[in-house]
């Protein structure tokens, strides 16, 4: 009888060696991958949360422009060259009501709307639709601001700012 014995052969050096070359090329390009799913998901995130914030916002500022008792009391507004920053009302109830910037929060009264707020702006406008200065003239109000937030990146890349701004305008009931 006769027995046949079989060359066991195993794997070369050079078939191991381009094995891991080619495991490390795939893994590479797994977490480069997977580095930028996170990253998205992360800016999604935050514009999330700022669109949630603006939201809030805008609803809120709506509600209450909407509401101001008149044009004739009770209505003022600080004024800064062509737009103003700040605005006081009295609302149907007579509850005066103030929207400023306050190091960096969007504030109703005392209240913190919104923070990293980096710009407010209030435009007055008159019945022909030009801008006006005289609150007995106002008839409607453009209202503008910009909520943004910092997102950090790798470390050494400058970080990227993502911001959101909403433009409106509300016509008063109460206004003539």
């Amino acid at each position: 009888m006769k027995y046949i014995i079989k060359k066991i052969r195993g794997f070369s050096l050079i078939e191991f060696v381009i094995v891991i070359t080619i495991m490390g090329f795939v893994a590479v390009i797994s977490s480069a991958l997977i580095f930028h799913t996170f990253r998205t998901y992360y800016a999604i995130t935050v514009m999330s949360d700022l669109d949630s914030q603006a939201r809030v916002v805008f609803n809120r500022m709506t509600k209450d422009f909407r509401e101001i008792q008149t044009n004739q009391s009770g209505f003022s507004f600080v004024q800064d060259s062509e737009a103003t920053d700040q605005i006081t009302f009295n609302d149907a109830d007579a509850n005066s009501i103030t929207y400023a910037i306050s190091g960096g929060n969007l504030v109703r009264n005392s209240q913190i709307l919104a923070t990293n707020v980096s710009d407010l702006k209030f435009t007055f406008y008159d019945q022909a639709g030009g801008t006006t200065t005289t609150p007995l003239l106002v008839r409607y109000i453009k209202f503008m601001f910009t909520i943004s937030k910092s997102q950090s990146t790798q470390s050494g890349e400058p970080s990227e700012a993502r911001s959101i701004t909403i433009t409106s305008a509300v016509f008063p009931r109460n206004f003539e």
